[in-house]
């Protein structure tokens, strides 16, 4: 009878299910949750597009949303679509936004695919950062100073190691709110003059080492 009209299920909600593994598949982009991600049932809300930005290797992903809490790690999957050198390919990141929060994990290589951990859902990017970090000058003359306040600067926000060693001996330093690094003046460091030498670590692996010939 061509009066009645067919009936069509609408498709299920694609969702992450608590207490076993998730996983998400597109394909250029994956996500795989632990039995702990998460505390309950989410359903999924996905999207793609181009986002041009300086180093971006991929589109943004938009994954579930920052709203929902992950209570343990997710694994993110991206397919690259611009193609690197082989040299570039450990320089590649993945950049996470969730709300005000932003992270940045070094990315792994697997077929072709690069993959980070992280504890939130929200948005995500690979790029690729060749630019190494910076830091500040130190004084040559430090006789009036009571210590030295080193602050690097990495374009992607993330400063990975911290080395400083004073005449080839390391030399410790205290970290404020991941920005500033503090030496106050002590016995390691005596009166007269030496050798500095600060080596720093982007999240990328990029290394920038300054040496300078101070006196105190």
């Amino acid at each position: 009878n061509g009066a009645l009209s067919p009936q069509y299920a609408s498709a299920p909600a694609e969702r992450l299910i608590p207490n076993q593994v998730s996983v998400f598949e597109r394909p250029d982009f994956e996500a795989h949750t632990t039995e702990l991600s998460i505390y309950d049932t989410v359903n999924v809300a996905y999207s793609s597009r181009p986002a041009p930005a300086a180093g971006a290797v991929s589109p943004l992903y938009t994954f579930v949303g920052p709203t929902i809490p992950v209570h343990d790690s997710i694994t993110v999957r991206i397919q690259p679509t611009v193609d690197m050198p082989f040299v570039q390919r450990d320089k590649v990141v993945i950049k996470s936004v969730a709300g005000s929060r932003t992270e940045y994990a070094r990315a792994a290589w697997q077929n072709g695919w690069v993959s980070a951990r992280f504890r939130q859902f929200g948005t995500y990017q690979a790029f690729v950062d060749l630019t190494p970090p910076t830091i500040n000058e130190v004084p040559s003359n430090l006789g009036a100073a009571t210590r030295i306040v080193l602050t690097p600067r990495d374009n992607m926000g993330r400063i990975r190691s911290f080395r400083a060693e004073l005449n080839g001996k390391w030399l410790m330093f205290t970290n404020d709110k991941h920005t500033n690094y503090i030496y106050r003046f002590d016995e390691h460091f005596p009166r007269g003059s030496h050798e500095l030498k600060v080596t720093i670590e982007d999240i990328a692996g990029n290394v920038t080492t300054r040496t300078w010939k101070v006196r105190r």
